[in-house]
């Protein structure tokens, strides 16, 4: 096991969103996804900010065995105006947010449950998969104290 899981610093951020269907979850895929998004915010003069903090949120469903529902989240300089395809909302700041790094798939699951249970915490909302260069597998949780 090879994990690594920080407290991140969490601040309120404006980001935009695009819910859309993909054929597999891979990182070339997801990457595509950001892109496409990253154009259109472009043409509206709504760029991304620096350093960059994308990520997908998979929504899992049984009865759709070739394709997932995801969402791509882009952290954006400024807000937009919504349209049929994205929406615009700001993360809030009183959020916790863990993030695991790990070698392997597996560990990323270990790493938050043990940090967790650790800590006394519990998850606070949908695990989001980190979009990045590299091979290590980042994600990050929200979290809150847990109340047993």
């Amino acid at each position: 096991m090879s994990y690594k899981v920080e407290l991140l610093n969490n601040k309120p951020i404006y980001v935009a969103t695009m819910k859309t269907t993909i054929p597999e979850f891979s990182t070339a895929v997801t990457k595509r996804a950001v892109r496409t998004l990253e154009i259109e915010l472009n043409r509206k003069g709504i760029h991304l900010t620096k350093p960059n903090y994308n990520f997908v949120v998979a929504y899992h469903d049984d009865s759709k065995i070739e394709v997932i529902d995801v969402e791509i989240v882009v952290a954006v300089d400024k807000i937009g105006q919504d349209t049929e395809l994205i929406k615009f909302i700001e993360l809030p700041e009183d959020q916790q947010i863990i993030r695991v790094t790990a070698n392997v798939f597996e560990d990323v699951h270990i790493g938050l449950a043990e940090w967790m249970h650790d800590n006394d915490f519990e998850a606070d909302g949908i695990l989001r998969t980190v979009i990045h260069d590299g091979d290590a597998f980042i994600y990050d949780c929200p979290i809150k104290p847990s109340e047993d």
